[in-house]
C-alpha cells in the first residue's frame, strides 16, 4: 500500500506543475509508458560448472554459459538509464529466463524507460539432500552476483548508470537477488566448500564465479517477491552495504517458500530451512534498516502471473497490476533527487532585485520560479528576481536530474517590505555575527528609538524589544533559545521608517 500512496502523490504533484514548468522539470519518465521496446537476446554474462540435467552428484557437471535478455526502451537518447535486473523462480529446478512474468515485467520497465534485464541461472539439486540445497542457493547467488559485475562491466554497451542498477527475483530468484545483495564472503556456507565424502567441489568465491569482472555486487535497492534467505541473521548493519533498501512481497500462506520460518516445499523434500520475508523485514526494521512489506492475506506462492495465476486459472491474477505498481514506485522512490539548500537574502522591498543559487551538480536542469516576484533571468543554477509583492514570498526551485527524474519543489522564503526608505537604511547598519549562536549584535549608524521583532519564516513573532540608541552604538540580542534555522530581524527607527534583515542561528 505504500508505494500505490507514492504513486499517487507522485501524480497529484506533477499534475498542477505540467503546464507552469519547462517539459523537462514535468517530465513523466518512469511514470507513464513512452517507448517502445529493443531486445537483446542470449548475451553470455559468465560460463561456469552446472550440475548435469539428470542429477548425477554434485561434482558431476557441464561448464554452461550463462545467458540474459536485456530490455531497453525503443529510440532512446538518455545517455544514462537506470537498471534493473530480474531472476525468475522455480526452486533451483526448473525455469529460465524467458519466464512469462519475468518477461512481461522486463517489458513493462523498458516502456517506462528503463534498461532491464532477465538473467538465467544454473539449476538442478538432490531434493533428499540438505547440502545439495544450500550449494544450488549459493551457485544462484554466484550468478547473480555475476550478471551485477556483467552489466557494470558492460555499462557503456546498455547506457546505464551503474549507481542507478536494481536487483529482485522471483521464488529462487528472490533467494539469489537477496543472498548477492547482503551475503559477505564470511557469509558463505560450510557446504559450499570441497568435502571428500560426499564428494563435494569446491564453489569458489562469491565474487569469483561466472566471469572476473571486478565490481561490486551491490545494488541501489532489492526486491523480493516470495522468497527467503537462510539466516536472518546474515542481515546485519554494519556497513553501507548493509543499509540498501529492501522491497518485500509475500502471501502469509505459502507453502511453498515459508511466509515466517520452516522448509520449503512445507517438507516435502529435503532442503535447508528458511525464513521468509514476515521475519526478514521484522529483522531489518530491528536494525533500522529501510524496508518495505506487501502481505497478500490468506493467499500461497506466486500471486502474480501473467498467464497461468497461482491456482492455474489463465490470465493474470487479480494482484498483478497492484505488484507491478508498487514495484515501479519503490524504485522511482530512489531515483528522485535529493534538494540541496538555496543561497539568496530572505528579506527585500518591492523593486529589489536579488540573485538566488544553488550548488551546481553534474547533468542537472534547474527551473526557477517565484512567489511574489518576477524572474528576470536564469542561468543554470543561479537565478534573478525582482520582487513585487510586499510579505511572506518564496523563490521555487526544482532540480531534474541526469535520469530525467525531477526532485520535490523547494520552497525558499523571502520576506519583502513596503516601505521604500529600506533601501537607502540597507547600508546602515552592520548586523554580526551571521550565523549567530549566542549573542546577535547589530551596529547601528543612525540615532534614534530602535523597535525590534525577531520573526520565524512562517511570520511569527519570537522575540522583541526597543532601545534609544547613539549614532555608531551597538544593540545586542540574546538568540541562544532560539531552535537552529533561518530567521529575520524587523527594525522599526523613530516609529516611522522600517527596514529587514536576515540571520542564521546555530
Amino acid at each position: 500500500m505504500k508505494h500505490l500512496i507514492l504513486v499517487a502523490i507522485i501524480a497529484i504533484f506533477w499534475a498542477p506543475l505540467a503546464g507552469l514548468m519547462a517539459q523537462s522539470c514535468a517530465s513523466q519518465r518512469y511514470l507513464k509508458p513512452s517507448f517502445g521496446v529493443d531486445t537483446t537476446l542470449d548475451v553470455i554474462y559468465g560460463n561456469a560448472p552446472a550440475i548435469t540435467t539428470v542429477y548425477v552428484a554434485e561434482n558431476v557437471t557441464t561448464n554452461e554459459d550463462l545467458l540474459l535478455d536485456v530490455y531497453q526502451p525503443a529510440g532512446d537518447t538518455l545517455a544514462l538509464r537506470p537498471c534493473v535486473i530480474l531472476a525468475f523462480g522455480g526452486g533451483f529446478l526448473i525455469g529460465s529466463k524467458e519466464d512469462e512474468d519475468i518477461r512481461s515485467t522486463c517489458d513493462s520497465l523498458a516502456r517506462l524507460g528503463y534498461v532491464a534485464v532477465s538473467i538465467n541461472y544454473r539449476l538442478n539439486l538432490n531434493v533428499a539432500d540438505a547440502a545439495s540445497g544450500t550449494r544450488a542457493a549459493y551457485r544462484g547467488m554466484q550468478d547473480f552476483s555475476a550478471a551485477i559485475r556483467f552489466v557494470k562491466e558492460n555499462a557503456a554497451v546498455y547506457k546505464v548508470d551503474t549507481n542507478y542498477i536494481f536487483s529482485g527475483g522471483v521464488s529462487a530468484g528472490g533467494i539469489s537477488a537477496m543472498g548477492a545483495a547482503f551475503m559477505k564472503e564470511s557469509d558463505r556456507p560450510a557446504e559450499t566448500f570441497a568435502n571428500n565424502f560426499p564428494a563435494r567441489p569446491d564453489l569458489g568465491c562469491f565474487d569469483c564465479s561466472g566471469n572476473q569482472f571486478h565490481h561490486s555486487r551491490r545494488t541501489r535497492a532489492v526486491m523480493n517477491f516470495w522468497g527467503a534467505v537462510q539466516d536472518t541473521l546474515l542481515l546485519t548493519a554494519n556497513d553501507a552495504a548493509d543499509s540498501v533498501p529492501l522491497a518485500l512481497w509475500h502471501g502469509d500462506l505459502d507453502p511453498v517458500v515459508p511466509f515466517n520460518v520452516g522448509f520449503p516445499f512445507t517438507g516435502l523434500i529435503t532442503l535447508p530451512q528458511v525464513f521468509g520475508s514476515n521475519v526478514i523485514h521484522a529483522r531489518r526494521q530491528n536494525l533500522g534498516l529501510h524496508s518495505e512489506l506487501t502481505i497478500f492475506p490468506q493467499e500461497g506462492h506466486n500471486v502474480w502471473g501473467t498467464v497461468i495465476a497461482n491456482n492455474f486459472v489463465p490470465g493474470p491474477s487479480q494482484y498483478w497490476n497492484q505488484i507491478q505498481q508498487e514495484m515501479q514506485a519503490f524504485i522511482y522512490q530512489w531515483l528522485i533527487p535529493s534538494q540541496w539548500p538555496v543561497s539568496g537574502s530572505q528579506s527585500a522591498w518591492v523593486g529589489a532585485i536579488r540573485t538566488y543559487t544553488v550548488p551546481v551538480r553534474t547533468g542537472f536542469k534547474y527551473c526557477w520560479s517565484a512567489s511574489g516576484g518576477n524572474v528576470l533571468s536564469q542561468s543554470g543554477n543561479s537565478v534573478t528576481i525582482e520582487w513585487t509583492t510586499p510579505g511572506f514570498a518564496s523563490v521555487k526551485l526544482i532540480e531534474v536530474n541526469h535520469l530525467e527524474v525531477p526532485g520535490l519543489q523547494q520552497d525558499y522564503p523571502v520576506f519583502v517590505g513596503t516601505v521604500g526608505v529600506e533601501k537607502e537604511l540597507e547600508s546602515d547598519f552592520i548586523l554580526f555575527p551571521n550565523p549567530a549562536s549566542d549573542q546577535l549584535r547589530v551596529k547601528l549608524a543612525s540615532q534614534g528609538l530602535y523597535k525590534w521583532e525577531v520573526v520565524s519564516m512562517l511570520g511569527n513573532v519570537l522575540l522583541n524589544g526597543q532601545k534609544q540608541v547613539d549614532q555608531g552604538s551597538e544593540l545586542e540580542i540574546n538568540v541562544k533559545d532560539l531552535p537552529d534555522g533561518n530567521y529575520l530581524i524587523r527594525f522599526k527607527i523613530n516609529s516611522d521608517n522600517v527596514f529587514w534583515a536576515d540571520f542564521v542561528k546555530n
